[in-house]
């Protein structure tokens, strides 16, 4: 914390007089939180903005002059960080700050090895000494953006009571997006073939994408490591959009994973895919709505955890007779974890960040509560099949008498062989749930239930 003089002007404009500035000695600075390069203030995203203010800032030790002004140089600066997000222009600006506005942007690692990229002190515009930038970004990299405030008063006897060295800033950054409905700059991406590469980064690069016409789709592809688990987003979705998420393997026929779709336009998506081996994986995105108008872009990014990874379960959702899979059942944990059993398959995927001891449950309609413990350690793979029993108390009691015996069974056959007698009995409640009449589960189901072996 610097000690520092504070100025208080107490400008009187009567008959042309200025009072004398009276001095407040010993008074307190609270520089701002982003007064140092070191402790840059990161932004996010294609476009925002952020307020703040250089009151009480500092310059630092080797500091560059920003915007290369000497004269009345700006000594109150703060300083923010963006990564871009892709490749394409992008235009800072300070519109709406009530301070002379100096600003510059530069990459570099500190004060000492800075390169500049663009600077600027008035812009021209409507706002008098607002400052703009516009340049061509590099997809990740790192830019650095100071804004300090110009002294104009500095060597006149009469100074202006606005527009002073210090006070509030509005910063903001805008990169333009491609219209809709127009080729974004991944095309022609419809092939495997011509898939972009997607970079895999934590810090959420993104890919801009648009559906420009009816059945539009986009390739993507990255690189899997063996046993990683790598989550695929799909965000910023446009209000005319229903993107759809598939994976396949190096051959880009071969499905590994999906549909993944809400079903619903504007609704983000996201899946995670454990890597089986080190392998190219290919992503097609397309769109449910399949409309190709109004607002269809989206954005996507890949993401992995290079420090310690939770562990994850998965598995299917089974009909414990028909061993069919059962779709949208609901799942969740003793941590509170939810997930849903896909339509196709019944497949369920949890990724489950704390290692311990838990409780897996299931429920589904028509069917009764599912519930297993488990235990899971931090980056172990558990596969949890859940297989859930029909509702029907009744099934495999073919004849309708109070138990099921080979006598079902014996029946069974018939109904098979069409030797029904006209006096027999048949319970059509006993046909297994999605069966459409008895049959040889039915039949095995009623023979294992007399042999014992099934509860």
């Amino acid at each position: 914390m610097a000690i520092r003089l504070k100025k208080t002007i107490n400008c009187i404009l009567a008959a042309g007089l200025f009072a004398i500035p009276a001095w407040d000695a010993g008074a307190i600075a609270s520089p701002p939180a982003n007064d140092n390069f070191a402790d840059a203030i990161e932004i996010t995203g294609l476009s925002g903005q952020i307020t703040g203010s250089n009151i009480d800032a500092t310059k630092e030790a080797g500091e560059p002059s920003h915007a290369n002004i000497e004269e009345c140089a700006g000594v109150n600066s703060v300083w923010w960080k963006w990564a871009a997000p892709e490749t394409g222009s992008v235009t800072f600006n300070t519109h709406g700050s009530d301070i002379d506005t100096l600003l510059a942007v530069y990459t570099g690692t500190g004060l000492g090895n800075l390169i500049e990229i663009a600077s600027n002190d008035n812009d021209g515009e409507s706002y008098e000494y607002a400052s703009t930038v516009s340049f061509e970004m590099q997809s990740g990299v790192l830019y650095y953006i100071a804004v300090d405030g110009l002294d104009r008063n500095c060597g006149l006897s009469a100074p202006p009571i606005f527009y002073g060295p210090v006070g509030s800033i509005v910063f903001n950054w805008t990169t333009p997006a491609p219209p809709a409905n127009s080729p974004d700059n991944y095309e022609d991406d419809d092939q495997y073939e011509n898939a972009s590469i997607i970079e895999i980064n934590n810090s959420h690069i993104y890919q801009h994408h648009t559906f420009h016409d009816e059945g539009d789709k986009d390739w993507m592809m990255f690189y899997g490591l063996y046993d990683r688990v790598f989550d695929i987003s799909v965000v910023n979705v446009g209000m005319d959009c229903d993107p759809v998420i598939e994976l396949f393997d190096s051959d880009g026929r071969t499905l590994l994973y999906g549909p993944i779709s809400w079903g619903t336009e504007g609704q983000i998506e996201e899946l995670s895919y454990r890597s089986l081996k080190d392998e190219v994986i290919y992503i097609l995105i397309q769109d449910a709505s399949n409309n190709g108008s109004g607002k269809t872009e989206y954005e996507i990014f890949v993401s992995t955890n290079f420090m310690e990874p939770p562990g994850y379960l998965s598995g299917q959702v089974l009909d414990a007779i028909s061993n069919d899979p059962i779709p949208e059942a609901r799942i969740w944990t003793s941590a509170n974890i939810p997930a849903m059993s896909l339509k196709n398959r019944g497949i369920y995927n949890i990724k489950h960040p704390t290692p311990g001891d838990y409780t897996i449950r299931a429920r589904s309609k028509g069917y009764s509560d599912f519930e297993q413990l488990f235990s899971i350690e931090s980056d172990e793979y558990l596969q949890i099949d859940i297989s859930m029993t029909p509702l029907e108390s009744n099934t495999g009691n073919i004849n309708g008498d109070t138990e099921i015996n080979l006598a079902d069974a014996i029946l069974g056959l018939r109904i098979l062989a069409d030797t029904v007698d006209p006096g027999d009995t048949i319970e059509l409640s006993s046909i297994i749930a999605g069966n459409n009449g008895i049959g040889l589960q039915e039949i095995i189901y009623a023979m294992q239930k007399a042999a014992g072996i099934r509860q």
